[in-house]
């Protein structure tokens, strides 16, 4: 007898599946209600696992049947290696921590004694409790991620303003706006004025060194020679 959904229902189960666990298409099986129409499905690690899919191959297929396939109103259940197999607690491990409130119970198979039903509860115990520890490090790894994203949205935002203001102020390019009511966003800088006009480069005066003065020029020649005019028309 099965007590589920917080006490609200209760299942007998009067037909009941067993199938290897190492095995997708079985897992499939299993939850279609037209071929596989019973009460309750178990999955088995232990004699229907042949030997060479025991360990990961079977327990990731288990985890990732239990996960995403759709048992409907059926009873699930996990039937592990026994617990003197070197198998069994990783086995057990794979299931509560993968695919916790996926399944309804553990079958435990050749049991010796009571001995062994209060191991395995002290077992599901401690896997239960690594789980929690595991969800609250998952809780704040995402808090810490949200923090760091954050951090780094905002250091963007800090260096496009750094920027903006080391390249001065801008004017818009004159191009047409893309949109109603926008603007492409097309900027330039505002061009620099030409320190040529106020500095002029020298040139060569036409006394060819005689050391005259241009009536048109502004400081007239220096008479080195060389005829340079340091001035303007």
């Amino acid at each position: 007898m099965f007590i589920l959904d917080n006490g609200a229902r209760v299942v007998i189960p009067r037909t009941e599946m067993t199938y290897p666990g190492h095995s997708m298409k079985l897992h499939q099986n299993a939850a279609d209600p037209v071929k596989s129409p019973v009460d309750h499905v178990m999955a088995d690690f232990e004699d229907a696992c042949p030997y060479e899919f025991k360990g990961e191959k079977s327990r990731k297929v288990m985890v990732e049947a239990l996960n995403t396939l759709d048992f409907g109103k059926k009873i699930v259940s996990v039937r592990p290696n026994n617990i003197r197999s070197p198998f069994f607690k990783d086995d057990m491990e794979a299931v509560v921590l993968g695919a916790p409130n996926r399944f309804h119970g553990i079958m435990l198979p050749k049991t010796r004694g009571p001995e062994e039903i209060h191991e395995v509860a002290a077992l599901l115990d401690e896997v239960a409790a690594l789980r929690r520890e595991n969800v609250g490090l998952r809780e704040e790894n995402a808090r810490l991620r949200k923090d760091l994203e954050e951090w780094k949205r905002g250091h963007r935002e800090r260096w496009k303003r750094r920027s903006a203001r080391a390249e001065g102020p801008r004017e818009a390019s004159g191009k047409k706006p893309g949109r109603k009511g926008g603007h492409t966003g097309a900027w330039r800088p505002v061009p620099k004025p030409d320190r040529r006009e106020e500095h002029p480069m020298p040139r060569r005066c036409e006394c060819g060194g005689a050391g005259c003065v241009s009536e048109v020029a502004v400081v007239g020649c220096v008479a080195d020679g060389a005829g340079w005019i340091y001035g303007a028309d």
